[in-house]
């Protein structure tokens, strides 16, 4: 009875690496499924003078709109494990360069962070994804993802300012696109194409009634970024911090922006020399001459 008790704990122990391997296997051979469609695709022309047809074509056969929901299927069969994790890293990227506007794809895209906020944010990974939110575009689940981060009591101090700054833009982001929209040109055949082909309610929160909340709420965030993270280093290849060496270089950089650059903010304060060498200053002629 020891012997069989003994070969059943090995044949249960072993169950979990064959089904790892078997998820491996599965995870590489959709890779290189997708790399050999993708080769392809890159082989049809797009050019300024290719016609609506030519571009709606090669919009249809992109390869990530039949493989990002393949992985993450695999990624919901066990969303706990390394393959998941690497599955969902593997789709940001092909959704970084395309978008996720796509009703066959958006729900994918929303997956992800959903399985990388439920499963995988205590990983050493976690500061990264963070800064890199607002790189793979928007959308419920991304802004869920940095808020339950931010709810989290185990966080290091520089996790926390990490995740702040990173809300704290991914709102810059979303006032900044209310403030910028554009209804595509009833001429532009391609643009309202890709419009009808959006999941339904993907935009439904950038409206110009929530503006005003989401500037306001960033600047809140950044602010903080400012009085408590300052100092914490930056070196990230994400697109809105790159090139900033710390929290409060980036926070100082927003906060400019979105308090005097904006639409309805005070214009910034003048202060110069004229051609005489003589001061000048919104109150002065010089300045009202103009």
């Amino acid at each position: 009875m020891k012997v069989v008790i003994s070969a059943l704990g090995l044949f249960l122990a072993a169950v979990p690496v064959a089904l790892g391997g078997e998820r491996e296997a599965e995870f590489e051979r959709l890779a290189r499924e997708y790399d050999a469609a993708a080769k392809e695709f890159r082989k049809i022309p797009s050019t300024n003078s290719s016609t609506i047809e030519e571009k709606i074509h090669r919009y249809e056969v992109w390869p990530g709109l039949q493989y990002i929901p393949r992985f993450v299927a695999l990624a919901e069969a066990r969303p706990d494990d390394d393959v998941a994790f690497r599955a969902c890293l593997w789709c940001l990227p092909r959704l970084r360069g395309t978008g996720n506007q796509d009703r066959r794809i958006f729900p994918s895209d929303q997956r992800v962070w959903e399985i990388l906020a439920d499963h995988h944010a205590r990983r050493p990974e976690l500061p990264d994804l963070c800064l890199k939110v607002d790189d793979y575009y928007w959308g419920p689940a991304q802004e869920r993802f940095l808020r339950s981060v931010l709810k989290r009591q185990d966080l290091s101090r520089e996790q926390r300012g990490i995740a702040t700054a990173a809300l704290a833009e991914y709102l810059a982001h979303k006032y900044e696109l209310i403030e910028t929209f554009k209804p595509f040109d009833e001429h532009d055949e391609f643009g309202l194409f890709v419009a009808r082909a959006r999941w339904p309610g993907w935009s439904s929160d950038l409206v110009p009634a929530n503006g005003p909340q989401f500037k306001a709420e960033s600047v809140r965030l950044f602010r903080e970024v400012e009085a408590q993270y300052a100092e914490i280093a930056l070196a990230s290849t994400a697109m809105r911090f790159e090139g900033f060496k710390t929290l409060g270089e980036k926070a100082r950089t927003s906060l400019h922006d979105l308090e005097q650059l904006t639409i309805g903010a005070e214009a910034p304060r003048l202060v110069g020399k004229d051609l005489d060498g003589r001061s000048i200053s919104p109150n002065t002629e010089a300045a009202s001459c103009w």
